[in-house]
């Protein structure tokens, strides 16, 4: 016992070492580990209080939606640790803990200490590592707990009675936390986990139906108790509403398998960067297919592609998933065990099909599934298929350590897979200007694309030679030096990929903060803030910078899934720019100074004239002007006339709902002298609004004080939405939609105190509650059997 956690130990502090060298340019006070999605601006600026676990907020993109109770093992961590240290920690410690667990299931099922820890790195430190570089944090957290409950369910297995019990229901809060952490995911995710728990069944229990009731119900209902509320919340808001964008057929086939994995980029999945390393990258662009729009073909609109991580499951991993296989017919193992292989691979092909989505007609019968019709991006497959090969490679690993003929078949594998790399690197070389001429599409890229290839096919080619060297002279000798030695080759490959994607922000910059940034921080409160150019600088000021300095913003193409509602409201842009942005309380805007000719001036009034430029070291700065000298010089231009985020009006017209939204833009309405509502009110006794004495922001409710003259239409420019309650002197009083997607309520003639509060059912948190509580309770039994012997 005392050996096996030395073992554990050791294992524990390798990991713990490879992701401090892998994520070492998060290293330093002023450094902060760069992401797309989950970057340090969106964790700081949307850092949840403890207690909106619990309780529902408010927030996000355009005019914002409520946010359910979303308790989560994420969210407790984002709420509990300072933001800077969980952007530089959640990454690591996920793929730490990660590849841990996985390493204590393959020990559970009895593969060797070197193969455990071969696999466990496979796993996750290769391809899987660059989510972190996409701030995918949920694809993280999902495996996470797939490895937990896979641990979870051998534990269950192996016992009897009432610690089966207990078990299972650790392995149910699992579940559970697995589709909190990010519902898609951790339903694709459990295509492989329920598959794998009958099989396991079948294995130890197949005449015992206690044993399976006492193993799967715990696990399905704990999961289910777990994470009933908030995932079908989530899944409403952001799977089935996305899958509403695309009204034909056709369109929501595009929708769904936009990101499917091409079969003829399947070199990419064994040499790292051989299609390039991500979309736009100065170095070798990713030129594959991988988020091409469906009309960039014919319209050359949408996205050529559009692929932020790696695909890249490992070379060495694949040979000795293949090892594993040639071991099917001849090992020592018995029956069980070659079952357990054949699962196995059976499971990575499944997969692999899968993750091809749109390539292979067989999705097309895979959407027609109760769940997987609305769930986006096929190659999230590949996820999946990155665990299971790290699996099989320590399968592959004891083999090799076993049987004198299987290794003489890896040598051979892996000595004709470095060929085919060579030859391949070798005609990319002697034909580079054949090939450079079908690379035309990309331009000045096409040179480094066909650079970036021959690296790849060499280095796929290098380290194919040296494992078939490894495997021919190393496997029979001594098994601890050999094992160390093919640790090695994953090791090196995280290194070499994961340069290419993990770089940090300069902190201390990002906090100073530029003309730009404090001048929209010290004079936009609560407002909105819109850009006319989203590319280069604003791009990133959107989607870090912004949200750090806690500038609100409103700019559509940041939201990640817009529902049908959202695009016609939008669709105003098309019609009145002006009332578009007045009606989101936008209060400024950011242009190049040759647009404004171009926008009413009696609305738009430039406040700073500004350009970008390169100081001594060689990073951007912001200059600001008196006057612009050019066309691409910038300018803040101030809304002079604007709603604010609360208005008390005067004035108001009722409006049936299918008519509101085309009143608000029309030419003839004045957002300034009267609201649109959807109500039964008195007549109106004015026009215009004025702004309430004081306003009080909380994550869950807006305190204002108003000072009405007469009957009023107090307008909240928050999205309409059923959660929301609204209290005049501790009264409830209706909220109706207003201005087409905005609410109001209405306000007697007073000084009156008007409370807005969003709301949400409190079942979803007693289940959680109640999971809880049976996982607690399970723990404290585990101990007490422990100690009782």
């Amino acid at each position: 016992m005392k050996k096996a956690w030395a073992g554990y130990a050791a294992a524990l502090v390798l990991l713990v070492l490879l992701a401090v060298v892998v994520f070492r340019c998060a290293l330093g006070a002023d450094n902060a580990f760069a992401a797309s999605d989950a970057n340090i601006g969106q964790i700081a600026g949307g850092r949840p209080e403890m207690g909106e676990m619990f309780a529902p907020s408010y927030g996000g993109f355009i005019l914002g939606a409520v946010r359910n109770p979303r308790f989560s093992p994420y969210g407790f961590l984002h709420a509990a640790l300072p933001p800077f240290l969980f952007n530089d920690l959640y990454a690591p410690l996920t793929l730490v803990v990660s590849s841990f667990l996985l390493l204590v299931f393959l020990r559970l099922r009895e593969r060797s200490w070197g193969a455990s820890f071969f696999g466990a790195v496979s796993a996750f430190w290769l391809g899987s590592a660059t989510l972190a570089a996409a701030g995918h944090y949920g694809k993280l957290g999902v495996a996470c707990f797939f490895t937990a409950s896979l641990v979870l369910l051998e534990k269950s297995l192996a016992a009897q009675g009432l610690r089966r019990l207990c078990w299972a229901v650790l392995c149910g809060t699992a579940v559970g936390f697995m589709l909190l952490s990010q519902q898609d995911i951790g339903l694709l995710f459990g295509v492989v986990l329920a598959p794998y728990a009958l099989f396991r069944l079948v294995q130890t229990s197949p005449k015992k139906p206690l044993d399976w009731a006492s193993t799967l119900l715990p696990i399905a209902l704990i999961g289910l108790v777990l994470s009933v509320g908030t995932a079908l919340s989530a899944y409403k808001t952001s799977v089935v509403q996305a899958s509403s964008v695309n009204e034909s057929t056709d369109g929501t086939w595009n929708f769904i398998t936009q990101w499917s994995q091409p079969p003829q980029e399947f070199p990419d999945l064994l040499a790292p960067g051989f299609m390039g390393w991500k979309s736009g990258d100065p170095d070798a662009p990713y030129w594959g297919k991988t988020g091409q729009s469906a009309e960039w073909p014919g319209t050359k609109q949408g996205f050529q592609n559009f692929r932020l991580d790696s695909v890249y499951l490992g070379l060495v991993p694949f040979i000795l998933a293949l090892a594993a296989l040639f071991s099917v017919g001849g090992r020592k193992e018995g029956r069980g065990e070659r079952a357990t292989l054949i699962f196995w691979w059976i499971m990575a092909l499944v997969l692999l099909v899968l993750a091809f989505g749109k390539f292979t007609p067989l999705y097309k019968l895979v959407i027609k599934l109760p769940l997987f019709g609305s769930i986006r991006a096929p190659i999230k497959f590949l996820h999946n298929l990155g665990i299971v090969l790290g699996i099989l490679s320590a399968y592959g690993i004891d083999a090799m350590l076993e049987s004198e003929k299987a290794r003489k078949r890896v040598w051979i594998c892996a000595a004709t897979v470095g060929g085919c790399f060579l030859l391949s690197g070798l005609a990319l070389m002697l034909g580079a200007s054949g090939f450079e001429g079908k690379l035309t599409a990309w331009g000045d890229s096409s040179p480094l694309i066909l650079k970036r290839m021959m690296a790849s096919s060499f280095y796929a080619a290098v380290a194919a030679g040296l494992f078939s060297l490894l495997a021919a002279k190393g496997a029979g000798k001594t098994a601890a030096l050999f094992c160390g030695l093919a640790c090695l080759f994953p090791v090196v490959d995280s290194l070499y990929l994961t340069k290419h994607y993990f770089h940090a922000d300069d902190l201390a910059e990002m906090r100073r903060g530029n003309l730009v940034i404090n001048y929209l921080k010290e004079n936009n409160g609560q407002n909105r803030v819109f850009t006319f150019d989203r590319n280069g600088i604003y791009n990133r000021w959107i989607g870090v910078d912004f949200p750090l300095h806690g500038i609100k913003g409103f700019w559509f193409w940041q939201a990640p899934r817009l529902s049908q509602e959202y695009k016609d409201y939008l669709a105003g842009a098309n019609q009145n720019i002006v009332a578009l942005l007045q009606s989101t309380s936008v209060k400024y805007a950011l242009a190049p100074v040759g647009a404004v000719n171009q926008l009413p001036k009696d609305v738009f009034k430039p406040v700073m004239f500004y350009r970008f430029g390169m100081g001594a070291d060689g990073k951007l700065i912001v200059q600001s002007m008196a006057r612009p000298e050019r066309a691409q010089d910038q300018v803040i231009l101030e809304l002079q006339q604007t709603l604010p985020r609360l208005s008390l009006f005067s004035g108001w017209k009722k409006v049936a709902p299918e008519q509101m939204m085309g009143e608000l833009f029309s030419k003839q309405n004045n957002l300034m002298e009267q609201v649109l509502v959807d109500a039964d009110l008195p007549a109106a006794t004015g026009t215009g609004f004025v702004e309430p004495v004081s306003v009080e922001w909380k994550t869950s409710s807006v305190k204002v004080q108003v000072d009405a003259k007469h009957d009023s239409v107090l307008l909240f420019t928050q999205r309409f939405q059923p959660q929301w309650k609204a209290y005049v002197d501790g009264q409830e009083t209706p909220v109706f939609r207003s201005n087409a997607l905005s609410m109001g309520i209405h306000v007697p003639a007073g000084t009156k105190e008007v409370v807005f509060k969003c709301t949400a059912k409190k079942m979803g948190s007693v289940l959680q509650l109640a999971g809880l509580v049976a996982s607690a309770v399970s723990i404290g039994i585990l101990v007490v059997c422990r100690r009782a012997g």
